[in-house]
């Protein structure tokens, strides 16, 4: 014996026209608090979700194109401070030139800009000295 024959809800239902009202059939008896009916569906039904097929591959695209963005933005930052160190420190030649180490920071959210000097050490030769009482004294 073959099975039940399939709805078809397009031809069975009609549309109900849009309404703010949520409640049915409400009634209020003497001092009691108001009473409304539940609304039932008698018969064969089947609860058909909405499927929006475009709405996942959609999704991956812009969750895509957005983290692309993210990284794009990222280096573009990082490249841009890279810009600025190259070219400030252009300027050091003249103080790398007397022996000091010179190099920029461009700083960030948790320092400032600067620019670091780095001192020769100091010369270890020794031209003429001589010991007095356990003191080096420079001639």
């Amino acid at each position: 014996a073959p099975g039940p024959a399939p709805l078809d809800f397009a031809r069975e239902c009609t549309a109900v026209g849009r309404t703010a009202n949520t409640e049915c059939m409400c009634r209020r008896e003497s001092g009691e608090p108001k009473a409304c009916n539940a609304t039932y569906v008698e018969g064969e039904y089947e609860v058909v979700p909405v499927e929006n097929s475009w709405a996942f591959p959609v999704a991956i695209v812009v969750g895509g194109l957005g983290f692309v963005g993210l990284i794009a933005a990222a280096s573009w930052y990082r490249l841009g401070q890279f810009r600025i160190v190259g070219k400030v420190e252009s300027h050091f030649d003249d103080w790398t030139s007397r022996g000091l180490k010179c190099s920029y920071y461009a700083g960030d959210e948790h320092s400032k800009a600067r620019i670091d000097v780095a001192l020769p050490p100091p010369s270890e030769v020794v031209i003429g000295s001589s010991t007095v009482e356990g003191y080096l004294v420079p001639m």
